[in-house]
């Protein structure tokens, strides 16, 4: 995907916004290509990413191939942006775009630039996270008092999520102030906005949406018999899906953004709209800390392994820290109970997967066979680790999906994620989705 950006537009003046009427001749590639976005960017030439937009609007586009004329609005454009036009941003494949013809309209201009720059770092399904500054050092842009939230109108009038903070709140961890929203709804339009409550000043209003919800689907959702009925029929089915996206509660490290202690009833599973507390890197732990709520969840089949000193499974908004620092865990999906009894299976794994600041470069993905000793949801023994594979090459701060697949799998096996081996520093592994399918059955003679 790509997308084509105008000059900066040195035609506002300084001390200003405007409102910008942008008339595009356009045309799908073909008809499977997507509708078009038109978009506010502050980033030039390849840098440009959806992530970097300030405001956009969606562009439907006909049906049919031909040239059709649209417009869009974009409020709040400052001087030296510029307008990016390309596919719509919930789109990865089939983003074709035909451009005939480009004109920018000044409408109006208002007096007065936001004083707070406020830039969206991270859309999912149901998380955003958004970064601000004023211009000034860490010490200086976290010793202000804030309040900051997402809402359901582009006026910021109506919170779905809002919090404050006071000047020089721990909660920052002397860094820049990032935060990330979580349950949010999937496929939802929403609006951001932080002001500093000390001089009354703002930032401008980002909007964005967040992506399409994953469909989840618990072991528990396919018998055997389905499973059988589905690949002996020609086709797969997906066994395991989870996209981690009831977990709300935890620091979030791993976008470097403000962390959170647990709040009082240690549910991570509800009461999302609990404010910045002090700084507190560990957050809540899956299995431990929060067996009420996990047992109540769809977690609640899940298990962890770590072979020497304590270490568990960290809640982060929206995904899964495996390991803790320098120990060694491992995390394991409920156990595949629907392959058939007398059959073996072909099953593909797919996994989202980070790497934490620190942690390791790699992790492993394998299947389980053994028959576990289980104190609670920990194994306590009998593990092998050794039926695995390795995805390689996480990135540092952001997502990496791999498709791995593993053959004369049993019934009763489980699938694992964690760390490649243990080492002295950092074992810490980002786990965002992941999914379960067989493609294949066959009698175990």
């Amino acid at each position: 995907k790509g997308f084509l950006q105008t000059p900066a537009l040195a035609c506002i003046p300084d001390g200003y916004t405007a409102t910008v009427e942008v008339l595009l001749e356009v045309s799908r590639y073909d008809a499977t290509d997507a509708d078009a976005v038109v978009a506010t960017t502050t980033v030039s030439a390849a840098g440009v990413s959806e992530n970097s937009f300030a405001n956009y609007e969606d562009v439907a586009l006909d049906a049919n191939m031909g040239w059709t004329t649209k417009t869009a609005v974009l409020e709040g454009v400052m001087p030296g942006e510029r307008i990016a036009i390309g596919s719509n941003l919930k789109v990865s494949t089939n983003s074709r775009l035909n451009v005939s013809r480009v004109r920018l309209t000044v409408k109006s201009l208002s007096a007065g630039v936001p004083a707070i720059s406020a830039t969206r770092a991270d859309v999912t399904s149901t998380t955003a996270t958004f970064t601000w500054n004023q211009g000034g050092t860490a010490a200086e842009e976290v010793a202000r008092a804030y309040t900051f939230g997402v809402y359901s109108d582009a006026a910021c009038s109506t919170a779905v999520l809002e919090y404050s903070t006071e000047a020089s709140d721990a909660c920052w961890d002397n860094k820049i102030p990032k935060y990330t929203f979580a349950a949010l709804e999937p496929s939802t339009t929403y609006w951001f906005k932080v002001s500093d409550t000390t001089d009354g000043t703002s930032s401008r209003i980002v909007k964005f949406t967040t992506a399409d919800a994953s469909t989840i689907v618990l072991s528990s959702d396919h018998s055997a018999d389905e499973v059988l009925a589905a690949v002996e029929g020609g086709g797969s089915i997906t066994v395991l899906s989870e996209d981690f996206s009831e977990l709300r509660w935890g620091g979030d490290a791993f976008n470097l953004s403000a962390c959170l202690t647990a709040p009082s009833d240690k549910s991570s599973f509800l009461n999302p709209g609990v404010a910045p507390y002090k700084f507190s890197e560990s957050g809540g732990n899956l299995f431990t800390v929060n067996t009420t709520a996990l047992s109540a969840s769809r977690f609640s089949a899940w298990a962890y392994y770590y072979p020497s000193t304590a270490s568990n499974v960290w809640i982060r908004p929206g995904y899964v820290q495996i390991c803790n620092k320098g120990a060694l865990c491992y995390l394991f999906t409920p156990s595949l109970d629907n392959i058939p009894s007398g059959y073996t299976a072909t099953v593909v794994i797919k996994v989202t997967l980070g790497r934490y600041p620190g942690g390791p470069t790699s992790a492993i993905v394998g299947v389980e066979e053994s028959e576990f000793t289980m104190s609670g949801r920990r194994i306590t023994s009998s593990c092998l680790l050794d039926n695995c594979q390795t995805v390689s090459s996480l990135p540092n701060s952001t997502r990496k999906t791999a498709t791995l697949t593993f053959t004369g799998v049993k019934s009763g096996s489980r699938v694992f994620v964690g760390p490649p081996s243990p080492v002295a520093t950092d074992n810490r592994v980002i786990l965002d989705e992941l999914s379960i399918t067989i493609t294949e059955i066959t009698t175990n003679l």
